[in-house]
């Protein structure tokens, strides 16, 4: 669907990649090329999981770090917090978009508290539309 098919009535996604390479990684490319692999930036597989899953058929797209509400859990070094100046969005996207030429799309990693953001959320999808991935915002 990424090539402008119809998209179909389910899609499957596993995120985080980009932590671990090997095996794990090698049996997750073993899966039917129609999952989706959501791969993080600026990990130390983000390369090797994004290069491994499209050589194996599956489409890939960015997991886009964003800020969320109550986890000790950082969301990477650098990610979209809804009080960023919204200038800064659209360069720290293409820097990770950068790292996955290949993906098609992009699904956000954490982010409860910029996703509740409509300036955020408005400058995130107003770029990811400019960038013409996930080209059926459109219709």
């Amino acid at each position: 669907w990424g090539a402008g098919d119809q998209m179909p009535d389910v899609v499957i996604i596993i995120d985080d990649f980009g932590y671990t390479a090997g095996e794990l990684l090698n049996d997750f490319a073993d899966l039917p090329p129609e999952i989706v692999f959501a791969v993080m930036p600026d990990l130390a597989h983000t390369k090797t999981s994004a290069e491994k899953g499209a050589a194996k058929g599956h489409e890939i797209i960015l997991h886009l770090p964003m800020e969320a509400k109550l986890s000790t859990t950082s969301p990477g070094e650098r990610y979209i917090s809804e009080d960023m100046p919204r200038e800064d969005i659209a360069p720290l996207i293409d820097s990770f978009l950068e790292q996955l030429p290949m993906a098609i799309g992009t699904n956000n990693h954490m982010g409860s508290t910029s996703t509740e953001s409509v300036s955020t959320m408005n400058a995130v999808l107003k770029h990811i539309k400019k960038r013409g991935i996930f080209k059926w915002l459109d219709a």
